[in-house]
This record gives structure tokens, C-alpha cells and sequence, in this order.
């Protein structure tokens, strides 16, 4: 008798017959779980004691073989029938091998033979079994599923646990992917560990099973990944390979987290920074973090902050306790929160909508309760306009007209008063009872009385220490080249210098903002480093001609590439305020009736060179906005002006391109007033509400000095005449 010819039979390998049956036949339909041909199983009694017969090698196909396909069928065929660890023992019979592969033939001397063993061809066979359900139904329709899987691990004892178990519960289904490796997957993973072995020794490979603490729920066609590693000790370098794991399996298709789990672990800033940019550059959304137990600083808690303030952030709770972070990290957070178009979080309800502070605990830090009470009580925070809760909870009543700005719940353990700070003040006057903060104080005088001759008013010094200062950019000011000879300048004196400087006020046409500083400061031995064209006169970043606001000037080399770098990572906070046509109920698609949102609509300016205008289109740069509607007014004149809808937006800035409020604004179908450039979709408009320039003003303006603390700087509406006028011609709705 001869050996079974089905690979995953286990005659092969034990001195008995056919399992107990009487032929090959009913042992072969037995192990593939078919039929029987002779109707019911014939198993008889076993016969111990037979010895195993020599498998006899088949006749050499290959000289049959007439073409291409005839050969690698014969071999395929002559493969499957004689394994090649019998081959072994058979002489005279030459095996045919594949060329030779460097690193595949150092995986093989460590896997052995690259045959399938009879476990895994067991495992494989039932696992197609259970996918191709139909053709099992038609072959034995009294059996259920339950009871031949049961059937073929009683009968198979190679057969490993199911890729995928699922729980039912009350009112959803949830499937826990277990990963079962197969020998292709082994055979991949060690090449890969062959590789990174011969490599630089500082690359270490996956320690981790990263499939052991995902767990996957999909709802409504969007993956949602529940992720847990607490207490793994994993460390920087192993988040390196988290992330290049989690691009291999979830590279396609919509997906968000809903909790992230890496608590009591090694991450430093680096780990944390590296998971922020994973999420940025794969779009997902991540609505609890948990990080407890780290050694997490301030740089890394910074880039969760600047995360959950972007287009995917909108977290709901962060735990950060245990941590390296001091009141700088914290003073950050309320920096990028305070008035952030898109917090606190509005989830909806019947009759209105909810509206939920982030959740944020932070108990041994290296914050005291001396130290959190000197930054509620400084203007810094007051200037903010934004209120929070320590220690306690809240929830703003479901059917709110308007949003509270209750932006944090802090959690700072035990030893930390329960209070509740509320922030009278507010950005804009948009009610009698709103408080404003006063226009800023100038860091240095005006050189030029106030004169009504003056075609624009003059810029002032609003912040200024000894690396950076703030300069306020009124309307009629260009941020581009000099119209005045450098080397002219240098050459006069203080009073020529203040001279021509007074003439930029008068001429009608606009004027160069960097003539203006270097007229001013370029005799300045503190700024000489900064005085050329090439750092454009220490302006860091520019603004249009038609709008007004404040803009950041360096001081220093140093101060002008530290400013350029954090500008260049987004790292700065720019909120705008702007009226335009139309309101968001009669918006275009699909921002209509949606008050609060995002804009992300990619801007090409290959156009704006003789156009003037730049366009969205798919083949345009990323552009990011947050916009809030903050207001509705409606014309005061009488008839049909009276219809006229205005709103007044809230808007931040999560990249710089050129014009993109207003290519945005227009987009949505809601130009800005007073925009001659964009007008397309315009609905209809009051002619006597209009002015010569765009109503766009930057309102505040949040960048890192030299030692990565936030500074603050506002410019309120009430100080551009022209704007605050307009909007006293309108009567507010609601």
C-alpha cells in the first residue's frame, strides 16, 4: 500500500493505514470534507504495525511538456503529488529549484523548507470552506454553519482559532479581527528582519503585535478603531513602527479613532509629535487621548493642541496627568482654544443644540495651584475672552441661542481649588452689553500727528522685546517691494528721513509698508541685521492691500529664522473678522444652513499674475479654513433693500495662501463687502452698504516668542472707522 496522496493527511508521518478506513478513496473524501462515494464512512478496525511503504517518484514530465502552459502545469502537478521532504529520500530524481535569491535563501535556512506543512494546508482548506458557504450548503444542507465548523475542528486538529469572531450586542455589531500570519506573511517578516539586520544597527524591528490592542467597528461606512496599549512600555521608536503598520492596513477608505490609548508608556515629545503628523497627513479624527504616565513636555503637548484645533482635531478629552508639563503647555492650550471658531464641541439635540467644553485633566504636572491662579488672575487671560471650569463639570442647556465660551473642563487632581472663571469680555461689540478690551497701548509714539489731509492713517507699534515687534497695517498699505533707493536712504539724516516718511501719507496711490520701516528703523543698530530686501525689512508674513491688521516683524537674524520656521509649521494663530453677502441659510452647497464648519477648498494662483485673482481648483495648494457666523443683519432702507441678508464671520487661518478668506468667502457663495475682485454668485445688495475696500480685518494675532511662550496681540474693530461704520448702517436680526 502507498502512502495518501492528499498533502494534508497524516499518513505520511505515522506507521498506520488509511486512518482506519478501507481504501485510499474513503480516507482522501474524508480529510476534504466531502461525500463519500461509497455512501457512509467504512471505517474498519485499524491494523497496527504496517510500515510505511517508500513513496515511488513519478515519471519526469518535463520532456512531455510540448510548450510554455504544458510545462508549468506539469510541474504544478508534479509538485502537489510527491512532497519535496520525500524527494529527499528518493535517488536518481532531480528536484527543479527557482533561481536564486539573496535574502529569500538566508529566510530559508532559517524556515527550513519553504513547503506548506500539513497544519497550514489544514488551516488554509477550512478557512476556504467557511468563505465559500454555498457550495458546503449544496453539498450537506442538513448541517448548519455552527455544526460542521464544529465538525471540522473535531476533525482536524490543526485548525487554528477563526480570523474574525463577532459579539453581538444590544444595538450594534462589533467584529475583533484576530490576524493569523500565514507562511507567506512569515516568510515576508523574516526577509524584513533579515534586511533590517544588515542595516544600521539603530533600526530595531516590530516587538509588538500591534493587532492585539486594535479593535474595529464600522458605523455608517466609517471604520472606527478603539486603540489600546497601556502599559506595552513602548517608546519612540516603536511608535515609528506603529505608524508604518497602520498605514499598511488602513491606507484606504474613511476611518477615525474614538479613543487612543498609550498610557504608562515611554513616549517623549518626539512619539507624540510623530502620532500628531501621522493623523494630519491621513485626515483621521481622534476624539479621546490618553497619555497618562509618559514623559511628554511642553513641545509635545503643544502639537496635540495645535491637532485638535485643525480641520480633523475637534477632540473631546485629553489626559495628559502625569506628565512634564508646565504652565507654558497649559497657557498654550487656552491660547488656541479661546475663540476657536469650532469649540467648545456642538453636538445636536431636540429644540437646539448642546454644547460641550473639552475635557482635559492634567493632575501631576508640574503646575501648582499658585501658579494656575496668577495666570487666571493676569490680563493675559483676560484678554483671551474665553471662561473655564476647574474641577468641576458643565454642560450649556440643550436649546441655547448662542454658544457659552466655556472652551475647557480642567481636571488638576486633589490639592486645586473648585471654581468657575468667567470671562466677561469679548472680541467684538456685538451686542450693548458686550465688554471689549481697549485698543492696545503703542510700544513706541507716533511720529506724525492725526491729519485730515492724510489719504491713510500711519502704522503704530502695538507689542515690542528685544527679538520681535508688532506692527498694525492699515488699509492702503502694501507688504511688497520698496519704491526708495536703499542706498539714498542710508545716507540721510533723521529729519529727511522722517520727511519722506510723511510723504507715503499723502500720496494717493498705496504705499509700501517696508518703506515705511526702513524710513524709520533703518538707522536702528538693534535691526541692522534685518534691514534688506532680501528679509523684506524683517516682515515675517504679509497682508493684502485692502485689509488691515497687525504683522509680526523680527528684529534680529535669529529671531527672523525662528519666526520663518514656526510660520512655515503653522504655528501661528490668525483670526479674522469679515461682513459678507448673504448669510449661511442661502449659502451654496454644501455649507448651506451650517453656521459653524470648515472650508477646504484647494487655491491655484497660477492665474493671479494677470488676472489678479486666484481660482479653486483641484490642481491648487491644501487651504484650510475655520469659519463661525457670528451675526445676521438685514439693510435698514426701505422696499426691496430691506430683504438684503449681511453676516459678520469669525474666521481662522490654518494656512496662508494668497487671498484665501476671500477665494473661500466667494466659494461658499457669500462674498465679502466692499470685494471688487470677487463677485462671483453675489446675491442681491444694498448699493449704499458698500466701501472702497474688502471688510476683512485681522483681529487677533498668537505667535511663540524665543522661548516658545505665547504672546497675544489684538487689534479690535473699533479701531477701523470705516468698518464700524458700516455696520451701524445695518439693523442686527435676532
Amino acid at each position: 500500500m502507498t502512502a495518501c496522496a492528499h498533502p494534508s493527511c497524516s499518513f505520511k508521518v505515522t506507521h498506520v493505514d488509511f486512518g482506519g478506513f478501507c481504501c485510499k478513496r474513503c480516507h482522501s473524501t474524508f480529510v476534504r470534507n466531502e461525500p463519500s462515494a461509497h455512501g457512509a464512512k467504512c471505517q474498519k478496525q485499524k491494523v497496527s504495525g504496517v510500515p510505511k511503504a517508500d513513496p515511488v517518484a513519478p515519471k519526469d514530465p518535463l520532456p512531455e511538456a510540448t510548450s510554455k502552459n504544458a510545462l508549468r502545469a506539469a510541474r504544478r502537478s508534479w509538485w502537489e503529488e510527491v512532497p519535496k521532504k520525500d524527494l529527499r529520500n528518493v535517488t536518481g530524481v532531480q528536484t527543479p529549484e527557482s533561481p536564486g535569491h539573496p535574502v529569500r535563501d538566508v529566510v530559508r535556512s532559517k524556515l527550513g523548507s519553504t513547503r506548506k506543512t500539513e497544519e497550514t494546508r489544514a488551516f488554509e482548506q477550512t478557512k476556504r470552506r467557511r468563505c465559500d458557504r454555498d457550495e458546503i450548503d449544496q453539498a450537506d444542507p442538513k448541517k448548519d454553519a455552527k455544526s460542521r465548523i464544529n465538525s471540522n475542528s473535531s476533525r482536524c486538529s490543526a485548525v487554528l482559532t477563526p480570523t474574525v469572531r463577532t459579539v453581538q450586542t444590544e444595538t450594534e455589531k462589533i467584529e475583533e479581527f484576530e490576524w493569523i500570519e500565514s507562511e507567506s506573511e512569515q516568510l515576508a517578516k523574516a526577509e524584513q528582519q533579515t534586511v533590517e539586520a544588515s542595516a544600521e544597527p539603530s533600526i530595531k524591528s516590530n516587538r509588538f503585535d500591534w493587532r492585539q490592542g486594535c479593535f474595529l467597528e464600522v458605523k455608517e461606512g466609517i471604520t472606527e478603531l478603539a486603540i489600546s496599549f497601556a502599559s506595552w512600555n513602548v517608546t519612540d521608536i516603536d511608535i515609528s513602527n506603529w505608524i508604518s503598520w497602520m498605514k499598511s492596513q488602513f491606507s484606504r477608505g474613511r476611518w477615525k479613532i474614538t479613543n487612543l490609548n498609550f498610557s504608562n508608556n515611554q513616549l517623549t515629545s518626539v512619539g507624540i509629535s510623530n502620532i500628531c503628523d501621522f493623523l494630519r497627513l491621513t485626515k483621521a479624527t481622534c476624539e479621546n487621548w490618553n497619555f497618562e504616565g509618559n514623559q511628554i513636555a511642553d513641545d509635545g503637548f503643544l502639537s496635540v493642541c495645535y491637532h485638535v484645533a485643525s480641520e480633523t482635531g475637534s477632540a473631546a478629552s485629553l489626559n495628559f496627568a502625569n506628565n512634564a508639563i508646565t504652565m507654558t503647555g497649559l497657557s498654550w492650550l487656552f491660547n488656541i482654544l479661546s475663540w476657536h471658531p469650532m469649540h467648545p464641541l456642538q453636538k445636536s439635540a431636540k429644540g437646539g443644540a448642546t454644547f460641550y467644553p473639552m475635557k482635559v485633566r492634567l493632575d501631576s504636572v508640574k503646575i501648582d495651584s499658585a501658579q494656575l491662579d496668577a495666570f487666571f488672575d493676569s490680563n493675559q487671560f483676560k484678554f483671551l475672552c474665553c471662561s473655564v471650569y476647574v474641577g468641576c463639570s458643565y454642560r450649556q442647556r440643550v436649546g441655547a441661542t448662542a454658544r457659552s465660551n466655556v472652551v475647557v473642563q480642567l481636571e488638576m487632581g486633589p490639592g486645586f481649588e473648585m471654581k468657575r472663571i468667567m470671562n466677561e469680555f469679548s472680541m467684538l461689540r456685538l451686542t450693548p452689553q458686550c465688554q471689549v478690551h481697549r485698543s492696545p497701548t503703542t510700544s513706541r509714539t507716533r511720529w506724525f500727528q492725526v491729519n485730515a489731509q492724510h489719504w491713510r492713517t500711519e502704522p503704530t507699534i502695538i507689542f515690542e522685546d528685544c527679538d520681535f515687534m508688532v506692527i498694525t497695517k492699515p488699509a492702503s498699505w502694501h507688504c511688497t517691494e520698496t519704491q526708495h533707493h536703499m542706498g539714498a536712504v542710508q545716507e540721510m539724516d533723521m529729519s529727511n528721513r522722517k520727511r519722506l516718511c510723511e510723504s507715503l501719507l499723502y500720496q494717493k496711490e498705496p504705499a509700501a509698508l517696508p518703506d515705511y520701516i526702513f524710513l524709520r528703523f533703518g538707522a536702528d543698530p538693534q535691526m541692522s541685521e534685518v534691514m534688506n530686501p532680501e528679509m523684506l525689512f524683517g516682515l515675517i508674513h504679509r497682508l493684502d492691500v485692502g485689509t488691515s491688521g497687525c504683522l509680526l516683524m523680527a528684529k534680529n537674524q535669529d529671531a527672523w529664522n525662528f519666526a520663518k520656521d514656526r510660520m512655515h509649521k503653522q504655528h501661528f494663530i490668525r483670526d479674522y473678522v469679515a461682513l459678507v453677502h448673504g448669510c449661511f441659510a442661502d449659502a451654496r452647497l454644501p455649507y448651506r444652513d451650517k453656521p459653524r464648519g470648515v472650508i477646504c477648498a484647494p487655491i491655484d494662483k497660477e492665474t493671479y499674475h494677470w488676472s489678479r485673482r486666484c481660482e479653486v481648483s483641484h490642481r491648487g495648494l491644501p487651504s484650510v479654513t475655520h469659519y463661525e457666523e457670528l451675526a445676521v443683519y438685514q439693510s435698514k432702507s426701505g422696499g426691496s433693500m430691506q430683504q438684503c441678508r449681511y453676516a459678520l464671520l469669525h474666521l481662522r487661518l490654518l494656512t496662508g495662501r494668497t487671498h484665501q478668506i476671500r477665494v473661500h468667502c466667494e466659494h461658499a457663495g457669500l462674498p465679502l463687502v466692499g470685494d471688487q475682485a470677487y463677485t462671483r454668485n453675489r446675491p442681491a445688495h444694498d448699493p449704499k452698504i458698500s466701501c472702497h475696500r474688502p471688510f476683512l480685518h485681522k483681529l487677533r494675532f498668537i505667535f511663540p516668542n524665543i522661548y516658545g511662550e505665547p504672546v497675544s496681540v489684538r487689534n479690535p474693530l473699533e479701531d477701523e472707522v470705516e468698518l464700524s461704520t458700516i455696520l451701524q448702517k445695518l439693523h442686527r436680526l435676532g
